[in-house]
């Protein structure tokens, strides 16, 4: 009893200490897995391309994967690192955040998405996909992210930069590039007629 209760009290006090954590876990994780449910649900369920009604659940692990236990992790380091090096909401200051974030973080954790993805899926060329898509995810990403993190750094607290940063209208980005309709341009069907496995969303990444 005695173990017990002291057990019980080492794991409150973990998950006091790692409380940020556990909210970026939790939340970006729930976005992620959510982007592919999003996608899934749509092709299968709301437009049937797929013929296949059921739902992928070997993607849904990849996504929880690196929605729950890669992603948010780096991430929550990350920016405690970056707001803590740069201070204050000053021009120069977002500026200096948003670009360092999008052209040093991003890149490495692009090519991860990818060549993890192509990894679990039992791929035989793992680079194969990144060398394909790599660019073309990474100039929209640009586009799109930052103006949204400069956003983000100016006006959203530092404890909900990593949910507030990887929303489910971004998470939906990087999943649009994996998928089938972004491979094929308008004919999302590969030689047997079924969607191939959509890959995860990234914030993308």
């Amino acid at each position: 009893m005695v173990k017990s209760t002291t057990l019980l009290r080492r794991i409150k006090r973990l998950i006091k200490r790692n409380k940020a954590l556990l909210k970026n876990i939790v939340g970006f994780g729930g976005t992620y897995v959510g982007a592919e449910l999003t996608q899934q649900t749509l092709f299968k369920k709301v437009w049937r391309d797929d013929k296949d009604p059921n739902y992928d659940t070997a993607a849904f692990a990849r996504y929880t994967f690196f929605g729950v236990a890669w992603y948010p992790i780096i991430y929550h380091h990350w920016y405690r690192w970056l707001d803590g090096r740069f201070i204050g909401t000053s021009l120069a200051v977002i500026t200096k955040k948003s670009l360092i974030d999008q052209f040093v973080m991003e890149p490495p954790l692009l090519a991860s998405f990818y060549i993890g993805m192509s990894i679990m899926e039992g791929k035989e060329d793992i680079l194969q996909e990144c060398s394909e898509k790599y660019l073309t995810t990474f100039m929209s990403g640009c586009a799109f992210w930052l103006p949204a993190m400069a956003f983000n750094f100016w006006v959203v607290p530092s404890s909900w930069r990593v949910i507030s940063g990887y929303s489910l209208n971004a998470d939906l980005l990087p999943t649009y590039f994996k998928s089938p309709l972004a491979q094929s341009g308008n004919n999302i069907y590969s030689n047997d007629g079924c969607i191939p496995n959509p890959g995860p969303s990234l914030r993308i990444v």
